[in-house]
């Protein structure tokens, strides 16, 4: 299921982790704030942590997170769909 930037579920989603919030597939601009909100970049209580303009531009923090998520798909962490350009948790993942 894809989250919609007004589904008044988003605020709830952002403080799951990461395999939680990636369970379904999502958007690269979600999947990257879900892992901003991992890595205790957003903490606000606002959709998009009031900032989407981060996620929606071509700019370094944007870069580098939509980086790891690549990176994550490369070591089998997540499903990269480079079609749609969206990401999901492989359900199978554990740590080896």
């Amino acid at each position: 299921m894809l989250v919609k930037i007004n589904d008044p579920s988003f605020l709830s989603q952002q403080m799951r982790t990461l395999r939680e919030a990636l369970a379904d597939w999502q958007d690269a601009d979600i999947a990257s704030y879900y892992l901003a909100a991992a890595l205790g970049l957003i903490n606000d209580p606002d959709p998009w942590g009031g900032r989407k303009d981060i996620f929606w531009t071509n700019n370094p923090i944007s870069i580098g997170l939509y980086d790891q998520l690549r990176q994550l798909a490369v070591i089998g962490v997540l499903e990269f769909d480079e079609e749609t350009k969206r990401f999901r948790w492989i359900s199978a993942f554990s740590l080896p």
